[in-house]
């Protein structure tokens, strides 16, 4: 059974392998981790590999107001010959020039992508990238609040700092609430996200979302009285494998998941407000979101938003993600 939603998953260690195949090579751009996801379409009448539809998925995720199928084909609509050459597109010779891939192509491709093989294959690329530190102005010199206010506390020192040794992931369910199936139901995903750096490991649909835990702080109306509820962390490490400062740590870093993912993907990417629908494409698309903002932070961005938005020519967006 799948863990509980809004629940904190038993902290792994640092060595842990991905959820790929630990004996692959991890690939060092986006289209090579992207093969590694099996093409579900019949061979016959294939045009365009499933990698580049992949590709153009992420590519156009990352550029700013690009959220939805719609705009998606827009994007790769278009993007320059030299573009579409780097991201796989076939050649048409009667015509001359490359294809770019419609929307009904997106769609049908879309919606019978295996989001777990998509994510797995993501995450591998994602974790084999440098991180680059981050720098009082973003990456392209302009100046933004969130940036310098993510600078100063990456400088800040804690006392009593220890390394950690061990990785906690946070697991929680999300509604896309866009989305509807065709006897009515809402879509529901659960994404396990790691701490440190906020990568989706793993996203996978499930039926519904259930047991939150609930954590508050409340007050009287009319009073000055606060009342606090006390919660207990039961974990089954032993006391050699994790201090109570290490659990605290993981308690209150689990909240990322809601405070950088879910709230990034919800207000920057605009995913409630998407109406993908057909089958696996709601998840999948999710995936591109996920993909895309996990792409700004190695790079330099602390405000995804400002990030997607100095992304907006193709060549800049290619270059991210190591497309050739």
């Amino acid at each position: 059974m799948p863990a509980a939603s809004s629940s904190l998953s038993a902290a792994a260690p640092v060595t842990t392998p991905s959820p790929v195949d630990p004996a692959a090579v991890v690939p060092p751009g986006l289209l090579d981790a992207l093969a590694r996801v099996p093409d579900p379409r019949a061979r016959r009448g294939r045009r365009f590999q499933l990698t580049t539809l992949l590709a153009v998925g992420v590519c156009a995720m990352t550029c700013a107001g690009h959220n939805s199928l719609v705009s998606i084909a827009e994007w790769a609509r278009r993007c320059e010959q030299e573009v579409l050459a780097r991201l796989g597109c076939p050649y048409d010779p009667f015509a001359g020039r490359y294809r770019a891939p419609g929307e009904r192509t997106l769609r049908d491709a879309f919606a019978r992508v295996d989001p777990a093989a998509l994510t797995a294959a993501g995450f591998a690329h994602l974790t084999a990238l440098a991180t680059a530190p981050l720098a009082p102005v973003n990456p392209d010199g302009t100046r933004e609040r969130e940036q310098r206010r993510a600078h100063r506390t990456a400088r800040r020192v804690r006392p009593g700092h220890q390394t950690i040794r061990r990785r906690a992931i946070a697991v929680d369910g999300k509604c896309l609430r866009g989305a509807v199936r065709a006897d009515g139901s809402k879509v529901f995903v659960l994404s396990a996200v790691r701490h440190d750096d906020a990568l989706t490991a793993a996203l996978r649909e499930i039926g519904a979302k259930t047991n939150e835990i609930i954590h508050r702080k409340r007050r009287r109306l009319g009073t000055k009285k606060w009342s606090t509820e006390t919660v207990y962390a039961v974990t089954d490490l032993a006391a050699h494998q994790a201090d109570a400062a290490e659990i605290a740590a993981w308690a209150r870093g689990h909240w990322m998941i809601e405070s950088t993912v879910h709230w990034s993907k919800d207000v920057v990417f605009g995913e409630d407000l998407s109406q993908a629908r057909r089958h696996r494409t709601p998840v999948v698309v999710s995936v591109f979101r996920d993909l895309a903002r996990a792409a700004l932070h190695p790079a330099g961005w602390a405000n995804i938003a400002s990030g997607r938005r100095a992304h907006t020519r193709p060549e800049a967006i290619l270059t991210l993600h190591g497309i050739p």
